[in-house]
């Protein structure tokens, strides 16, 4: 599970702001002006990182003042820290339905927080969600991780994840060096202490947590290789996956993640598993 990593992205929100305000050139009195504020000292306030949480629509009045376009939105919401709500998901997947139809591959939608909002019938198949396991994920949209620990909704098959053959991880110990390393910025997140606090009921999730340092952020973040090695249709395989997550550019707090067959056997395989 990755998210695409842009320098531009590791801003602070402030910062964002005042560079897209500076890149316009913006004084932070025109702006506030145009949001309805008396003099600028809110805003100067917001752009050197001294208020609290940022509220949504303050944020939205924000990016109207400064007329940015859509991409810039995006990154606007991933600097903000406000994580999506599931009425946004849903908005989003409507946009990109006609997009993702045009990969015939197993599809994955997640966002910032890792949780799930969107997997297609063919990435049902490949990580074999049950019925039941399907039912409860389209009903409360859980993080990745509680489905991983806590649901234990992939123990049907095994999975490793890396970068190359060379360096492939077992599945949690992968995943878990990899959520420390991609939240290390949300460490005070009120839904990171959450999912913690949930997680932490397992005595699996306990210890690997305890001993898996964070992952070196050295690579290139938005590919990863996946090994599948399961019973499909009583034959076991082991498929191997390229997966490429890209960010929606109108609100890049979320990710789509597309696994392409990354071998002959596996397209094959992946061919038959479609029907």
């Amino acid at each position: 599970m990755h998210i695409i990593i842009l320098n531009m992205l590791t801003a602070t929100l402030g910062g964002l702001i005042k560079d897209y305000r500076i890149k316009k050139r913006l004084s932070q009195l025109e702006i506030s002006l145009r949001i309805g504020w008396k003099d600028s000292t809110r805003l100067s306030k917001i752009e050197q990182g001294r208020v609290g949480r940022h509220i949504r629509p303050t944020l939205d009045k924000i990016m109207d003042a400064l007329g940015l376009s859509e991409q810039e939105k995006g990154q606007m919401l991933l600097a903000s820290g406000i994580i999506p709500t599931p009425y946004e998901a849903d908005q989003t997947l409507k946009r990109l339905r006609d997009a993702i139809a045009v990969f015939d591959c197993p599809i994955l939608m997640v966002d910032v927080a890792w949780n799930i909002f969107y997997l297609n019938d063919l990435c049902r198949k490949l990580y074999r969600i049950t019925n039941e396991e399907y039912a409860f994920l389209e009903k409360n949209k859980p993080n990745w991780m509680e489905m991983l620990f806590l649901r234990k909704s992939f123990d049907n098959i095994q999975i490793r994840g890396g970068y190359s053959e060379k360096e492939l991880w077992p599945f949690k110990e992968y995943q878990i060096a990899h959520f420390k390393s991609e939240q290390e910025n949300n460490t005070n997140e009120a839904w990171y202490g959450k999912i913690l606090q949930k997680l932490s009921q397992d005595e699996e999730f306990r210890k690997m947590w305890a001993k898996i340092p964070m992952a070196k952020a050295d690579h290139f973040y938005e590919y990863e290789l996946n090994e599948f090695t399961g019973d499909w249709r009583g034959k076991k395989e082991t498929l191997k996956f390229h997966i490429l997550s890209i960010h929606p550019a109108f609100d890049f707090r979320f990710y789509v993640m597309i696994h392409q067959p990354a071998d002959k056997n596996t397209y094959e395989f992946y061919q038959r598993l479609k029907d």
